[in-house]
């Protein structure tokens, strides 16, 4: 190559550092890494340094991708090859220019301008030109007047791609070009006398860590290799749009070797203020839900985990008429405008809404139908997203949108991120409640909260209740409103299983005890596989010896109410459990913010 051209390609590369992924310029990021994880690094020692924690932990280092200003200028050394030479039936010079160039997982076609780029059709074989498919404009970046890069390709397999000219006067085949996708490894060095590994280049600098993009495999430690892939784009309103595609093989790697329950999860932190939708197939997830993983993908501000053996993705696919594993999967995670009609607020009376509404969509799709995946089986999935600058968190709850009416769904914050408990994928925001005036009773603090989160409405502390408003309560702390028919929540906690184990004449109107509250909520961790936090008494005693009146328990009950007190759940009403007693408001409160905070779906106040 000449001197001229040697020049001209070198003020053309951009050296782009990396922590876990080769960066295009602007255009695509895909994971590179081949070299086996080390399995016992600790992603929290890390924190502070997430491309020292990179190197050790998945074994990677830095690389740099070179833009192609000018492809030609590269392409002379390392074109592909032109296979078959041109097809018949077309004279344009412009697309008789094709020139093919292997990546990783990549090959980047480029040509002299035609006249009209959009009568262009891409074609691609995998057999040697025997058979041609379109390609999908899902799986092309980069598509300039000169240039486009296809990816998501295997390496080692040799594709011959032509365009299919199907307009103008020049109807009928480009020449026809070959390439085969090659891997590129990143070699990190071996580890020095401190028993670490050295970065193979400096770290990032501050501006260049804003190009970075770091995908975590955390849990375990084992999604390694090219368990994703990530396409970064901009859609027309401007807003920053990601892709994240799951790798089967990848996936089933991490699940082998991770625990049993264990989450698998991909973090992108460098990503923010940015639409996202994860692809992946239903074949993906057999391994993760035989091993009842949970799956997680988060970035700097909004993310989602969910239970892979609890989604309802056997129902999407029989409306699909196909099998579980022949299904894509994608989830949609974007920013949306909060209804403003009256009706759409008439469940959650005085609530305000605060900050931005979430959409986390998820669609099943098999050709060219698609339907929505209805969310989880008895289970909770976690929506995480941004509080509001200036937000006091005490009196925030958060909504969720259920049939056109937004209804109230559990809540927790932390590190400046609100985390939001669903059994479904629906609209989600946060809201503000006004704090109840004290009354002076024990159960103010419970009162307070149980407002905050829209538990209580309006009902008076002392208001004696019937079972179909405690089962009002209990649908509203826990998120429960899909499972009813929005007629009755009696029927919703049928539905969900809450009233399994009571007497029949306790699963219908009428007024509820104390003893029928305290089953119900322990039903809901059981139902829900929500482990109550068992801190013990302060007696260390049962409430068969702990109250004098415990003769009252019905033998039904006294399983439930033995779990209740071991986890806390109550302590008795001066000194006795008035078993038969009928239930208030105020001690429904305080019985369902006492199991959202021992089951981990509400927030232990400090205060």
């Amino acid at each position: 190559m000449s001197k001229k051209k040697n020049a001209a390609r070198k003020n053309s590369k951009k050296k782009v550092i990396l922590r876990s992924a080769v960066l295009t310029t602007g255009l695509t990021a895909q994971l590179l890494s081949g070299a086996p994880a080390i399995s016992n690094a600790d992603p929290a020692a890390y924190d502070g340094d997430s491309f020292t924690y990179l190197s050790q932990y998945l074994g990677i280092g830095a690389a740099y991708a070179e833009p192609i200003d000018n492809p030609n200028a590269q392409l002379e050394e390392h074109e592909g090859e032109t296979g078959g030479g041109s097809s018949p039936g077309i004279e344009d010079p412009a697309w008789q220019s094709l020139k093919a160039q292997a990546g990783d997982t990549t090959v980047t076609l480029s040509y002299t301008k035609p006249e009209n780029i959009n009568d262009g059709v891409l074609e691609i074989s995998q057999d040697g030109g025997t058979t041609f498919i379109k390609v999908p404009q899902s799986s092309i970046s980069n598509f300039t007047h000169s240039s486009l890069t296809v990816i998501g390709l295997t390496n080692g397999q040799t594709y011959h791609f032509r365009f299919e000219v199907t307009k103008g006067s020049h109807v009928g085949y480009s020449n026809l070009v070959k390439a085969t996708p090659i891997r590129t490894l990143v070699s990190v060095p071996a580890d020095n006398s401190s028993g670490s590994f050295v970065p193979a280049n400096p770290a990032p600098s501050a501006a260049s860590a804003e190009e970075s993009i770091q995908v975590l495999a955390v849990s375990a430690g084992d999604l390694t290799g090219r368990s994703a892939s990530l396409i970064r784009s901009t859609g027309q309103n401007g807003t920053p749009r990601a892709e994240l595609r799951l790798n089967a093989e990848g996936l089933t790697l991490a699940s082998q070797q991770a625990k049993r329950g264990e989450t698998l999860a991909y973090r992108l932190p460098q990503l923010k203020a940015t639409d996202m939708q994860i692809v992946f197939d239903g074949k993906t997830l057999a391994p993760l839900a035989n091993n009842m993983n949970k799956l997680s993908v988060s970035t700097a501000d909004v993310g989602i985990a969910f239970p892979v053996d609890r989604l309802r993705l056997g129902q999407a696919a029989e409306r699909l008429g196909v099998a579980s594993d022949q299904v894509q999967i994608r989830i949609q995670i974007e920013k949306s405008a909060a209804l403003t009609g009256e009706a759409a607020w008439s469940k959650v009376a005085g609530a305000v809404p605060i900050g931005n509404a979430y959409t986390f969509r998820m669609l099943a799709s098999s050709g060219t139908k698609a339907t929505e995946i209805t969310g989880y089986d008895k289970r909770y999935g976690q929506q995480t997203i941004p509080i509001p600058d200036g937000a006091d968190t005490s009196r925030l709850g958060a909504v969720m949108l259920v049939d056109g009416k937004y209804v109230p769904i559990p809540v927790t914050f932390k590190d400046g991120q609100a985390v939001l408990h669903t059994t479904g994928g629906n609209p989600v925001l946060l809201v503000r409640y006004e704090l109840p005036a004290a009354s002076g009773k024990w159960f103010d603090s419970a009162l307070g909260e149980a407002s905050v989160k829209g538990i209580l409405e309006e009902r008076e502390p002392s208001a004696a209740l019937d079972r179909e408003s405690f089962a009002r309560m209990t649908v509203r702390a826990l998120g429960l409103e899909a499972y009813g028919s929005g007629t009755s929540s009696l029927s919703a906690l049928r539905s969900a299983g809450l009233l399994d184990g009571l007497p029949d004449n306790a699963q219908t109107g009428g007024a509820i005890t104390r003893e029928e509250m305290i089953a119900i909520l322990v039903n809901a961790s059981r139902q829900f596989d929500l482990p109550l936090d068992t801190p013990g008494t302060s007696s260390g005693k049962s409430a068969q010896d702990a109250f004098p009146d415990s003769g009252s328990i019905s033998d039904w009950a006294s399983s439930y109410v033995e779990a209740a007190y071991a986890a806390g759940l109550f302590q008795g009403d001066r000194g006795q459990i008035v078993a038969q007693r009928q239930g208030t408001a105020g001690e429904a409160a305080a019985l369902l913010v006492n199991l959202l905070h021992r089951t981990g779906l509400g927030d232990v106040s400090t205060k």
